[in-house]
């Protein structure tokens, strides 16, 4: 199964970033196809913190133009929403210590 991260999201839903149509093309291609597919529920809302940010984006979306693009993300029949499971908290502590993950790299790890 493919899962697609918050960079993927909002490099397919805004022209400027380079690979915007490399991306585009990828998430349109998942949310049409048949083939399961996955986003994490956290990406939702980091997606929106970014793409509605004025200091990161010019202009940004505004709430209705983010929450519309979600939507029509979130239609795909093949999409699965990936949300925690009672091994999240364990398995979030394993991460970020193997990786030595600290402040903006946990979401990472």
């Amino acid at each position: 199964m493919t899962a697609v991260d918050t960079n993927v999201l909002v490099s397919a839903h805004r022209e400027e970033f380079p690979q915007h149509r490399k991306f585009a093309a990828r998430l349109t291609g998942l949310a049409e196809g048949r083939a399961r597919w996955a986003i994490p529920v956290f990406c939702l809302g980091e997606f929106l913190r970014l793409t509605t940010h004025p200091r990161l984006l010019a202009p940004p979306f505004s709430i209705p133009e983010a929450c519309e693009a979600l939507t029509r993300v979130l239609r795909s029949p093949s999409l699965r929403v990936l949300t925690p499971g009672e091994r999240f908290w364990p398995l979030v502590v394993e991460a970020v210590s193997e990786a030595d993950a600290a402040g903006n790299v946990v979401f990472d790890a």
